[in-house]
């Protein structure tokens, strides 16, 4: 059984199991488009995560029937005017190709179409060509490839697409 559940302002402990996995990532340029600065001490960490709260930014974490933390998933850009949202994910490596992320991502895009105060019409993630499980993920999610953006990513010594997926609230409702 697993749960989805959403990070409160009071989750100190939850806080340090997310900064744990960024802290200890060996390959964080892969699983974000932003910015790399060096790594946040916990208690930057904290007041970052504060900040975020004060913006409306929603984040959600998986949980197993042993209360483990698995994954996390984020959900930011909330344009009322547009009824859309961004959204991201993270797995550490021992939680990767263990089908947790179909779980993350079905639970949450059950709460946030669901959710009246949203009043969601679309969300969207990006992803970077290469990355082929997040591919996989959201097309097996019913995302459609929405556009391209070519040459967006740079990593190391290498350059990859952009690659913009998006689910319309329409298309959750008819799911089988």
């Amino acid at each position: 059984m697993f749960k989805l559940k959403q990070l409160k302002i009071e989750d100190i402990k939850i806080m340090k199991i997310f900064h744990d996995w960024k802290s200890n990532e060996l390959e964080f340029e892969k699983y974000t488009c932003r910015p790399i600065g060096s790594k946040d001490t916990f208690d930057e960490y904290v007041h970052t995560m504060n900040e975020i709260f004060k913006r409306g930014i929603k984040t959600y974490y998986l949980e197993d029937s042993g209360n483990n933390i698995l994954g996390k998933i984020t959900m930011f850009d909330l344009n009322p005017r547009n009824r859309s949202a961004e959204f991201g994910y993270y797995f550490p490596k021992e939680n990767r190709g263990k089908g947790y992320g179909d779980k993350l991502v079905k639970l949450f895009i059950d709460e946030v179409f669901s959710h009246v105060d949203f009043d969601l019409n679309k969300i969207y993630a990006t992803t970077a060509s290469g990355n082929v499980g997040s591919i996989k993920l959201l097309e097996k999610n019913r995302f459609h490839l929405d556009g391209v953006m070519r040459e967006h990513y740079w990593m190391n010594d290498t350059i990859e697409d952009q690659l913009c997926y998006s689910l319309l609230k329409r298309e959750w409702k008819n799911v089988d």
